[in-house]
């Protein structure tokens, strides 16, 4: 039997009226109901029961301040905007919800959504998340239409989608659920609807599902481009856009632009006109023009990432025509000379087959016991967050030291061949070991060369470093940080470029020499250290011919962390946190000063994104509830002071409206609105029934639970 976990109905209430109450504080006009959810059915309800429609009495309904004073629902557990008829602000402009729905979405979201989503984040319009997660709801302040009817109801997009507008006299009379989920803006200046439609395209999407009628069928020849007078990546390029529907997201059409403007500059722009062609999203050449404009040359993204793609869908890269026959003579001529070897009894030419041995298993040849095997390993992260002196806690533990807290371990010693661009840092982390925690003999353990760009040869010359320090056996651990350090490659984003360095150091020192191979790069800059899913930065060839990859974060905290991405084996656990330690030393300058050196260490420990997301939330809860207790204790006390002031005080409770008792109308009306403008955040919806308890307990602990109630 399945377990269903329901969010709490006074937190899911809580959510809801969050949002109504932004609604209600810049439409007092606007009038609410509830919801109850039966399966996929949304019911709405008025004060006398089931049932919302355009001929509903506003009087059945709930008004703002109604909202305000909720501490739940009266029926079900959210609330919703009524929209059955239009709201108008005393300026003349519509409340307007676009709901946008994706609940039957078959492909990827439109082109039109996006630009729309793109749009409301930039210029922080409200938006929450619908209750079934697959659709979005735009709250916004629109301007009189023009044109009657200028805007439809429902704008439908294809592949399942489609944009349905309520609030405007010619929209479908409909009460929208609030459901308070990642909530995010608020309401901004009015805005002509119908011309946002234009430019984010919903109303060209929408035209395009119509019936078209005199339209050809035919697709532009995309083989013109592929002249035998086209220089030869030119046309390698036209061949692999074959591959690349011109349909796919913006973002990977922008990137395609971008590769084709790097490679061959305004030559590649009709390249990329011709190809976009093809697809039903084609603005024509002008946007065309206006996007290619934007990009820099020899910036950004590099003809591999086109490959890329292409190869993804398919594609083969051909060989020049200059070096190579066609497939079918290569092979002929492969069959002929295996015959003719056979024939002289020369030895076997085809390529070594394994003998299968299917009755046992070889184990994973660990580094870390239950985390990091032995592996070609490309480790990412931001420049500064600490890449070296994690790795060289890890080289610690495979030389066998183990520190107090250190929670990983090696079964086997191994040295470690650190080529780095900043050998200074490195002996001071070694230096901190060896003082602080007594290790002596960590020269036996650790080689550290100065990191320079080099070319493919003079770097394979490492391959006799790695022999002369293997012990007892075991190959050293080759540490090359960083990759642009090491490697003197002009444009890291070329994958022919990349791939020449990583394709040789992993034949001829990992494959052939076996020994283990740890590369250290960068990721992009506008990568937040707080991705935990970031990959390298430039050509995909960095992580392609890896066997490991990993990504080095921080949280919130600046708690460094290690998560393994992509491996061909299972390990136990597949993320290490680093605490760091810090050890000041006093030196002496050539001068004769003292100065002031800082030492870093990393301790390892067993982490897991569990773990790290249970912390997380332990903090974000602690310090949710000192919230608020603060605001509650502020909000008391600006009642307190309002007693204090104005002597006999009443406030209603609870979501009724009955008329006041005579004895109590000569009383102070406090209502929520006050509190709310006098005391700032008071209003957040998570805090607000936690505000409404304090000052009914503190107040009024024996008071009703329902209607005017005296606070003394």
């Amino acid at each position: 039997m399945s377990i269903i976990t329901e969010t709490p109905q006074n937190d899911t209430f809580s959510q809801s009226q969050s949002v109504a109450c932004k609604i209600g504080a810049v439409a007092p006009d606007a009038v609410f109901c509830t919801f109850a959810l039966q399966g996929n059915k949304k019911i709405p309800y008025k004060r006398s029961g089931q049932g919302v429609a355009r001929d509903t009495d506003p009087a059945d309904l709930y008004n703002a301040e109604d909202v305000w004073a909720m501490e739940e629902a009266p029926h079900g557990q959210y609330l919703g905007l009524v929209q059955q008829r239009p709201i108008i602000s005393p300026s003349g402009n519509y409340l307007v919800c676009l709901d946008v729905d994706m609940k039957h979405a078959s492909g990827p979201t439109n082109v039109a959504i996006q630009r729309m989503a793109k749009y409301v984040k930039q210029n922080k319009m409200l938006t929450e998340v619908s209750v079934s997660g697959r659709g979005r709801h735009v709250f916004l302040w629109v301007k009189a239409p023009a044109v009657k009817d200028q805007v439809l109801p429902k704008y439908k997009l294809g592949g399942g989608q489609e944009l349905e507008v309520f609030g405007l006299p010619n929209s479908a009379g409909k009460s929208v659920l609030l459901s308070g989920k990642s909530v995010a803006g608020e309401f901004q200046e009015a805005v002509n609807l119908h011309e946002l439609l234009m430019d984010w395209g919903i109303i060209e999407q929408h035209q395009l599902q119509e019936p078209k009628q005199n339209l050809s069928n035919e697709r532009f020849d995309f083989t013109q481009m592929l002249s035998k007078s086209a220089p030869d990546e030119m046309a390698k390029a036209a061949q692999a856009l074959q591959y690349i529907s011109p349909d796919c997201d913006y973002d990977q059409w922008i990137e395609i632009g971008q590769a084709l403007h790097s490679e061959f500059g305004e030559q590649g722009c009709s390249l990329w006109d011709t190809w976009s062609q093809g697809g039903s999203k084609y603005e024509g050449t002008k946007d065309i023009e206006v996007h290619w404009k934007s990009f820099h040359q020899g910036k950004g993204v590099g003809i591999g990432t086109l490959f890329k793609h292409a190869k993804d869908n398919g594609w083969e890269a051909p060989t020049k025509q200059t070096e190579r026959k066609s497939a079918v003579e290569d092979f002929a001529a492969v069959i002929s000379q295996a015959q003719a070897s056979v024939a002289e009894d020369a030895p076997d030419p085809s390529w070594p087959e394994l003998a299968l041995d299917l009755t046992k298993l070889n184990p994973i040849d660990y580094l870390i016991e239950g985390f990091m095997a032995h592996s070609f390993f490309i480790l990412a992260g931001q420049p500064g967050v600490g890449k070296t002196t994690a790795v060289l806690s890890m080289c610690m533990v495979m030389a066998g030291f183990s520190v107090e807290g250190c929670e990983i371990y090696a079964k086997k010693k191994r040295k470690s061949i650190i080529v780095t661009e900043d050998s200074d840092q490195v002996i001071r982390t070694l230096f901190a070991y060896s003082k602080h925690y007594g290790i002596n003999n960590l020269n036996d353990w650790f080689v550290v060369i100065d990191a320079r760009r080099s070319n493919v040869k003079d770097l394979l010359r490492l391959a006799h470093n790695i022999e002369r320090h293997t012990f007892n056996g075991i190959k050293p651990l080759l540490v090359l940080d960083t990759a642009n350090a090491t490697m003197d490659i002009d444009n890291e984003n070329d994958n022919s470029e990349v791939g020449a360095y990583i394709a040789a150091i992993k034949q001829t020192i990992f494959v052939q020499q076996k020994a283990p191979v740890c590369i250290l790069t960068h990721t992009n800059k506008t990568i937040s250290r707080q991705d935990s899913d970031a990959m390298a930065r430039g050509a995909s060839a960095f992580t392609g011919d890896a066997t490991l990859t990993g990504v080095l974060f921080m949280d919130e905290d600046n708690q460094r962390y290690l998560k393994l991405t992509k491996t061909r084996y299972e390990p136990q656990f597949r993320e290490i946190k680093f605490d760091s330690i810090t050890f000041p030393e006093i030196v002496l300058t050539p001068a004769g000063d003292m100065q002031e050196i800082i030492c870093r260490v990393a301790i390892p420990a067993m982490s897991s994104e569990q773990d790290r997301m249970a912390a997380k939330q332990s903090m974000q809860d602690n310090a949710k509830e000192q919230r608020i207790q603060d605001k509650c204790d502020e909000v008391c006390n600006h009642v307190q002071a309002i007693i204090n002031d104005k002597g006999n005080v009443i406030m209603r409770r609870g979501p009724g409206r009955p008329v006041v008792p005579k004895e109590l109308q000569n009383a102070y009306q406090l209502d929520w609105t006050e509190i709310f403008s006098s005391v700032k955040g008071s209003d957040a919806g998570y805090i607000r029934k936690h505000i409404g308890t304090a000052i009914f307990t503190r107040f009024a602990p024996n008071g009703p639970s329902s209607g005017w109630v005296k606070l003394a």
